[in-house]
């Protein structure tokens, strides 16, 4: 459960076989130090999983890249013109002053603002091609976290601002 946010728990199925698995902490344990949950996740399924990481995949991201693919190729299909227009949008920034890695660490942040998971999986396949380390992924999600918070600061502002607008006469 997170403090503050009332009571929210996550839910895992059973692990039946667990000859091939090992213990993972729960979300909340690195927050508060609890001790680790009783769920498990395969060992291969992340290289860098380590005994007390949170390793607990949301979604095969894989597959749904390649559904991503399959379905706005048949988008492509019935409109090639809407397709050719996105290309053209995505294609203008490759020729600016930035490298590939920094534009794809950018479009990660961008991803995460506008919480986009196809952005998502599409432009953290792209990081890693272009070379960006885990660390570097992490400090640009730190960049839209911190960013993101500040938004939502000077939206209140505008929220306040709107109050004594529409308060003011009364």
């Amino acid at each position: 459960m997170w403090s503050g946010l009332g009571e929210v728990s996550l839910r895992f199925p059973p692990i039946k076989d667990v000859r091939y698995l090992k213990a993972v902490r729960s979300w909340d344990a690195t927050f508060d130090g609890a001790q680790g949950a009783e769920y498990a996740t395969p060992c291969d399924a992340n290289p860098f999983a380590t005994q007390d990481e949170v390793i607990v995949m949301m979604l095969d991201w894989n597959d749904y890249q390649r559904q991503l693919g399959a379905t706005t190729a048949e988008i492509g299909r019935i409109s090639p013109d809407t397709i050719r227009g996105y290309r053209g949008l995505a294609d203008a920034g490759k020729s600016g002053p930035l490298d590939g890695k920094t534009r794809e660490l950018i479009a990660l942040a961008v991803a995460v603002t506008r919480q986009c998971d196809g952005c998502i999986t599409i432009h953290t396949d792209a990081a890693i091609k272009q070379g960006a380390s885990r660390e570097e992924i992490v400090a640009a999600l730190s960049v839209a976290i911190s960013v993101n918070a500040g938004a939502a600061l000077v939206y209140s502002a505008r929220v306040m601002d709107a109050y004594a607008a529409k308060t003011a006469g009364t």
